[in-house]
C-alpha cells in the first residue's frame, strides 16, 4: 500500500441536513491482499448563512416593507443561497 491523497467531487443532494452521512463506494481505504476498497463516509456539517434561516427543507428571510410601499407594489431584492432575486 502507498499513502496518498486524492481530490474527489461530491454531488450534494438537495435537502441534506447537518449530521447526515453520505457514502461513496470504493473511495475509502485500500483493502489488504487486493480486496475491494472500502467506502468513504462523509459527515455533513452546515454553516449558518448571514441572512437566511433554515427550518427543515425551507429557507426563511425577514424582509420588512412599510405599508405604503407594500400597497403601491414596490420591488425588493432578496438574497438566495447563491446570488440574489428581485421580487415585486
Amino acid at each position: 500500500m502507498v499513502r496518498g491523497e486524492e481530490t474527489i467531487t461530491i454531488n450534494m443532494p438537495a435537502g441534506v441536513a447537518d449530521g447526515m452521512q453520505l457514502s461513496m463506494s470504493g473511495k475509502g481505504n485500500a483493502a489488504v491482499r487486493g480486496g475491494v476498497n472500502g467506502d468513504l463516509l462523509i459527515v455533513v456539517e452546515e454553516e449558518e448563512h448571514a441572512e437566511l434561516k433554515r427550518d427543515g427543507v425551507n429557507l426563511f428571510y425577514d424582509c420588512y416593507v412599510n405599508f405604503a410601499d407594500a400597497a403601491l407594489g414596490t420591488s425588493v431584492e432578496v438574497p438566495l443561497v447563491e446570488g440574489k432575486a428581485k421580487l415585486k
